[in-house]
């Protein structure tokens, strides 16, 4: 793929599916479907058996810029996207582009990607957040990200991350998330923006819905409530070893390419990455103040810490 021969900006979305044959068709024509914007979409599935394969090929038949890569079956998404990205950073021929992750199963509104690079061009930014309309048979509210408490790095850490589908940023920080090798991720968008915040990378927000996050028996994925099924992964953290929020921590401080700038995010990274090994550190950890939490989250932090479960 090379440049465009027209002025709009140039958005490459990236997309893994998985048994998606029920929504991916209407998902696919409202991304291909975006005003004012060049839009090439790049997906890799992950071993589907159901007709999602077929359904994508019949839809590069009806979009010139729909690109299916080397399916990766067990990949999992967090892997997949980031994979994605560094395929898309090695062999992509653009000068300048963006990059947005999306979901199979949501719908975009016309106006997402042209909004998200109207406020990344605005405020010089290198990361772009919004929101999304959720609905179901049910329910129908605007899910509100809480943007109005600033983005630290132990904020994500701790307990918050907004959804990958609302994630569009610059090729710069494509280049910078491509640049890592973590060896377990606990997801794609968790990772991104954790590079974003360590790298100094500028994040720029938007508490306005621009796309329908479609909620069904198998995508409830960022709306789960804390509570029972809280505890119940802090039990299987300690049963297995698998402090994920930790071990992301420990994962960006052994990256190569240098990803952590600031000294003070650097720290704080640290004390994640290192809290278990003494009382005194998941004591320290424990007491963190982390802006944005409820009673109850900061009740269930301060025991997964002591525990060290976190």
């Amino acid at each position: 793929m090379t440049n465009s021969l027209n002025a709009f900006p140039n958005i490459i979305v990236i997309m893994k599916t998985y048994n998606g044959s029920k929504y991916v068709i209407e998902q696919v024509d409202s991304i291909m479907n975006q005003k004012d914007v060049n839009t090439y979409l790049y997906i890799s599935d992950d071993g589907s058996n159901d007709d999602t394969v077929s359904k994508i090929y019949s839809l590069k038949t009806k979009y010139k810029n729909i690109f299916l890569i080397a399916n990766h079956e067990g990949e999992g998404p967090a892997m997949g996207f980031l994979n994605i990205v560094k395929y898309v950073v090695d062999n992509v021929q653009i000068s300048d582009y963006f990059i947005a992750y999306a979901d199979q199963d949501d719908v975009w509104y016309s106006h997402k990607l042209i909004t998200a690079v109207t406020n990344l061009n605005e405020h010089k930014a290198d990361l772009f957040l919004s929101t999304y309309d959720v609905s179901s048979s049910k329910q129908s509210f605007v899910r509100d990200m809480g943007y109005d408490i600033p983005i630290t790095v132990e904020r994500v850490l701790a307990y918050w991350c907004p959804s990958g589908n609302v994630f569009v940023f610059n090729r710069q920080l494509a280049l910078a998330v491509a640049s890592t090798n973590p060896k377990r991720l606990r997801m794609h968008d968790f990772w991104t923006l954790l590079v974003a915040i360590s790298g100094g990378y500028k994040i720029v927000t938007l508490n306005k819905p621009l796309l329908m996050y479609r909620l069904h028996e198998n995508n409830t994925v960022g709306l789960n409530k804390i509570g029972l099924s809280y505890f119940k992964n802090l039990f299987f953290s300690l049963k297995n070893n698998r402090n994920i929020r930790s071990l992301q921590a420990t994962e960006l401080l052994k990256q190569e390419s240098e990803i952590i700038k600031n000294e003070e995010v650097l720290q704080k990274i640290e004390k994640f990455s290192q809290y278990q090994y003494h009382l005194s550190q998941r004591i320290e950890l424990s007491q963190l103040k982390i802006l944005g939490m409820n009673n109850l989250q900061k009740v269930l932090f301060k025991v997964s810490t002591l525990l060290g479960v976190f």
